[in-house]
């Protein structure tokens, strides 16, 4: 029911008269300059007066995925004879490279070893950490017959250092190749021994990060030489 006075001219002006000044002082509150004690700001104003920090630079990494252990070695071995100065490569498995038997594996690490061997006036670098068990463990049969084998075959090859890094996981790491300081190269293995797959960077930023990686467990390892030399003693 409407209120017996709704229809009063007298009553209607009245009323619309209180609506306008609500209406006045709610724009005048929305409008209003904000008034806060020196240090203070409210966060709205402070999203408006607090300067952008400046944003970090991005950029696109465009990377290729390798399907497979021959699409991913093959890869890796093409541009490992094209690098100039330095090779950094790790070994974190649980088995040594004998047991993958693929052409393009095999063409890979010999492809490293290829590499040193050319003569460049000591200009070129080539390192490898591998992994072992922690002391008291030690390597299985297989992988300690090969790190011998390694180390005879390498021993007189100046540009090449191989170094063992004791790592106490069951279970292989993500193992990569750093070529020169323009390409990085990335290896996921896991379930059968020859499933591996991987994705390779050229972009210089992407590889110094992984540099400073390697430079760490290089830091931590131990040369080759030393390490058979304790277990023979």
């Amino acid at each position: 029911m409407a209120p017996k006075n709704a229809k009063d001219p007298a009553w209607l002006a009245e009323w619309h008269a209180r609506w306008e000044r609500v209406r006045a002082e709610r724009d005048a509150w929305r409008h209003r300059p904000i008034e806060t004690e020196p240090g203070i700001m409210p966060d709205s104003a402070a999203l408006q007066e607090v300067p952008l920090l400046e944003s970090t630079t991005t950029s696109n990494i465009c990377a290729t995925w390798y399907r497979d252990n021959p699409e991913f070695y093959s890869a890796a071995a093409e541009v490992v004879r094209k690098a100039q100065r330095d090779i950094r490569v790790t070994y974190l498995r649980r088995h040594p490279p004998t047991m993958f038997t693929s052409p393009a594996s095999a063409a890979y690490f010999a492809a490293i070893l290829d590499w040193a061997r050319e003569c460049d006036a000591g200009e070129r670098s080539a390192r490898r950490v591998i992994a072992v068990p922690p002391t008291g463990i030690g390597p299985e049969p297989a992988m300690l017959g090969w790190l011998r084998r390694h180390h005879d075959e390498t021993e007189g090859l100046l540009n090449y250092e191989a170094s063992v890094f004791e790592w106490g996981a069951t279970a292989d790491g993500v193992n990569m190749a750093l070529l020169d300081d323009d390409v990085a190269f990335l290896a996921f293995s896991g379930g059968s021994r020859q499933k591996l797959n991987g994705f390779s960077v050229a972009d210089p930023t992407f590889v110094e990060y992984f540099i400073r990686y390697f430079e760490q467990l290089w830091s931590a390892s131990r040369p080759l030489e030393a390490y058979l030399r304790d277990r023979d003693g």
